[in-house]
């Protein structure tokens, strides 16, 4: 028998592999639900020391921070600690009083740059607050100074129910309701210098609709205001809008892809390049589901959303964080509310979220 030369051989073998990666890439565009995952779901991993409504959340390394909220009746100055295992479990969450905040605080806003974390606003059981209190990261206990800094700089509203986060060396604080119990649509933002001082509150383009207890983050240079409360319901919006280089935002956009309900006192976190929109209530119902889609090249928008696998319990007024460097890609949940029962238990997800296909949402297309 004639051999085959060894450019056949090699020819034949080109084209049997060719032929299999086409009939493994049909079968996976075939899937007609779900998520290609390993084991994707939701298990608990550790609790706070008392249940919690409306905590502020930051990761810095391998430490969550749980600073403030609401327990029980009151509002605490607790400042919890807990360390990130590889596996994505967390050690027994510890509060540290030595590291509390100065004042006892709920409804307030945090957020965090890879050296500090700014608590803004909020609330005490007494009166509302426009201090903004800052502390170094990692947040260690000192002989030497305080660990919060009270910034000059205050907010220019004694404000509650509003968003912060940090882009870049600026702060921006969106929305929320003032000391005369009015709901804003005003954008603030204000320079982080290198030692961690904030300049001057500086207002820059409003949102298109006053909103509190809505959800925000930001991705690829934009932020994003997820759902709310304009005063008389919940809201299905998703605005948009472009940082600018010098601090500030461009005009704000409607996403052509709205959110499947209306929610507010939900949580909205982008891992991987996905936007997460998890749990939430409206006026009448409370939700455990969670969602996820996609950003266009120009911040938009645009796809249905994906089901993911639902929440252990429904909840609200909770937080929610994952870290930038975890490859797991590793979601918690931190407390909240449960049919009005305050939560000390902390969920992370088990697996990956790393490929995704289409569940067509029952809307349709009146998610536009």
């Amino acid at each position: 028998m004639t051999e085959w030369p060894n450019w056949h051989r090699l020819r034949t073998l080109f084209v049997a592999v060719v032929v299999a990666l086409l009939i493994i890439a049909f079968a996976l565009w075939a899937v007609p639900t779900g998520l290609a995952q390993e084991a994707l779901d939701w298990t608990p991993t550790a609790s706070l020391s008392q249940g919690l409504a409306s905590p502020g959340v930051v990761i810095n390394g391998d430490k969550l921070y749980v600073i403030g909220g609401q327990g029980g009746t009151k509002a605490t100055s607790a400042v919890s600690t807990g360390n990130i295992e590889a596996d994505g479990s967390i050690r027994a969450i510890l509060s540290t009083s030595t590291v509390s905040l100065p004042i006892p605080l709920y409804l307030h806003a945090v957020a965090s740059t890879n050296q500090y974390v700014f608590v803004i606003g909020g609330w005490d059981d007494a009166q509302r607050y426009a201090s903004v209190w800052r502390a170094n990261l990692p947040i260690i206990a000192s002989t030497d100074s305080p660990t919060w800094t009270l910034e000059v700089n205050s907010y220019p509203r004694k404000i509650v129910l509003h968003s912060a986060i940090a882009v870049g060396d600026y702060l921006y604080v969106l929305g929320g309701v003032d000391e005369n119990n009015i709901a804003l649509n005003e954008v603030f933002f204000a320079h982080i210098e290198p030692n961690g001082n904030l300049d001057n509150w500086r207002i820059t383009t409003a949102m298109p609709k006053a909103l509190f207890r809505q959800a925000v983050t930001t991705y690829n240079g934009y932020i994003y205001v997820t759902g709310g409360y304009d005063g008389k319901s919940a809201v299905r919006e998703i605005y948009y809008a472009q940082v600018k280089n010098s601090g500030g935002v461009s005009d704000w956009k409607i996403a052509t892809r709205k959110l499947n309900k209306p929610v507010y006192y939900h949580e909205a976190i982008v891992r991987r390049g996905r936007l997460f929109i998890l749990g939430g209530k409206d006026n009448d119902i409370e939700f455990n589901q969670v969602f996820s889609n996609s950003f266009e090249e120009n911040g938009d928008i645009k796809q249905d959303w994906y089901k993911e696998p639902d929440l252990p319990v429904s909840l609200y007024r909770f937080a929610a964080v994952t870290p930038d460097t975890c490859q797991a890609s590793f979601i918690y949940t931190i407390g909240g509310l449960h049919k009005d029962i305050f939560q000390s238990q902390i969920f992370r997800t088990r697996g990956l979220f790393c490929y995704y296909f289409p569940i067509i949402s029952s809307a349709g297309n009146t998610n536009k």
